[in-house]
């Protein structure tokens, strides 16, 4: 998966420091100063766009039982074929328990990166989503409650995708209904929030913001080796 631009960004300001910390010692008019001012404020721009956030929301609610007792149940997601029961060509799967109540759990790239590729690939891909024995499958145009602002409504092309996460709001279990009257039985309640968080690729014009950066470094760089290359000859004659 390449770099994403919140990486690419913390190495330039990272580059633009270095460099700030041989120019700062030397006196600059202040023509200078203000190039230097104007540099600094474009970086800060520029961390200031590649915060991630959530780019999508789905909220899950809904029980199921099984015919056993049991203090866990499975959530399972992944891209999905056309059949019933859900026929999944790369689940992820997380196992839930009580003791997951309030935690948010997250999924990334790593796990499985077909998934989260076909998440920004520009089709609409079958997703199928399971608890437990019970679940359904959608197109991705129709999967998530919520889409992001400049979303072409088919998927997350033009986004970055950092990570899936699960916040288990509640979750519970309960082996006291025992309709079979054999004493195995579980029902299980769950109310859960899944977020799709990452950031829009970057488009060409911050990547003319860097540049005109780097421009700005390359006026003042020069100067200042000059001034001081000026002042060390007059210190030795």
């Amino acid at each position: 998966m390449k770099s994403s631009y919140r990486e690419f960004t913390i190495s330039t300001i990272f580059f633009i420091f270095i460099v700030s910390a041989r120019i700062i010692p030397y006196r600059l008019d202040t023509k200078d100063a203000m190039k230097f001012a104007l540099l600094i404020f474009i970086s800060l721009l520029l961390v200031q766009n590649t915060k991630a956030e959530v780019l999508s929301v789905l909220d899950i609610l809904g029980y199921g039982g099984t015919d056993s007792i049991q203090n866990t149940v499975n959530f399972t997601i992944g891209n999905a074929e056309p059949a019933d029961p859900i026929v999944y060509s790369n689940p992820l799967t997380l196992q839930l328990n009580a003791s997951d109540l309030g935690q948010t759990l997250t999924i990334s790239p790593t796990e499985d990166t077909t998934f989260f590729s076909n998440l920004t690939n520009g089709t609409s891909d079958l997703i199928g989503l399971e608890i437990g024995s019970s679940g359904y499958d959608l197109p991705e145009a129709t999967f998530f409650s919520s889409y992001p602002a400049g979303w072409n409504g088919i998927d997350f092309q033009g986004f970055t995708i950092e990570n899936l996460s699960l916040t288990i709001n509640s979750i519970t279990f309960d082996s006291g209904s025992n309709p079979f009257h054999n004493g195995q039985w579980t029902d299980y309640f769950y109310n859960m929030t899944l977020d799709v968080n990452g950031e829009v690729v970057p488009e060409p014009s911050s990547w003319v913001m860097v540049i005109i950066g780097v421009g700005f470094l390359g006026f003042l760089v020069p100067k200042c080796n000059l001034e001081t290359s000026g002042n060390e000859g007059e210190r030795l004659h």
